[in-house]
C-alpha cells in the first residue's frame, strides 16, 4: 500500500521507484500550487507537464485532455443522479447519504434538506491533473 512512510523505508534501502497518483490524495496545501495549469509546458491541446519537487522527490504533474474529459463525464453522471434524488417527493436527508461521490457535492443543510453545493463542483472541476513521484536518482530532461 501506498504511503510516503513507505517510500522513506525505500529511500533508506537506496531502492529505486516511480510513483503515480492523483492529486486529490496530497494535502490541500501541497494541492493548491499543483493545480495551476498556467506554469505548465504545454506538449500540444491534449497533454501538458510542469516538473517540480515535493520534499526531496522530483515531481511531473501532468494534464491530459482525455483524462479531464473522462473526470468531467463521470462527476456529471454522479450529479445527474444527485439531481433526480433531489427532484423525487422524498427528499435527500442526511441520514441517508451514505455514498462519498454525493457528500461531496452537497451542502446539508440540516438533517431534513440537501442541495447541490456549486462551490464544490466548480473545485472539483479544476482537480483534473495527475501527479508522478520521481527519486531524484532518475535524470530526465524535457527536449523539444
Amino acid at each position: 500500500m501506498f504511503s510516503f512512510e513507505n517510500l522513506d523505508h525505500i529511500r533508506a534501502d537506496r531502492g529505486e521507484f516511480i510513483v503515480g497518483l492523483k492529486l486529490g490524495s496530497m494535502s490541500k496545501l501541497c494541492q493548491k500550487d499543483y493545480y495551476e495549469l498556467s506554469k505548465s509546458n504545454w506538449i500540444n491541446e491534449n497533454f501538458a507537464f510542469y516538473e517540480t519537487t515535493l520534499n526531496e522527490d522530483r515531481c511531473i504533474i501532468t494534464w491530459s485532455k482525455s483524462r479531464s474529459e473522462r473526470d468531467n463525464k463521470a462527476r456529471e453522471e454522479i450529479l445527474e443522479k444527485i439531481r433526480q434524488k433531489l427532484a423525487e417527493e422524498k427528499k435527500l436527508t442526511k441520514k441517508f447519504i451514505t455514498n462519498r461521490n454525493y457528500k461531496k457535492y452537497l451542502k446539508i443543510e440540516s438533517k431534513d434538506h440537501c442541495e447541490l453545493n456549486h462551490k464544490a463542483i466548480a473545485e472539483e472541476a479544476k482537480r483534473t491533473v495527475f501527479l508522478v513521484l520521481l527519486p531524484m536518482l532518475f535524470q530526465w530532461k524535457h527536449q523539444r
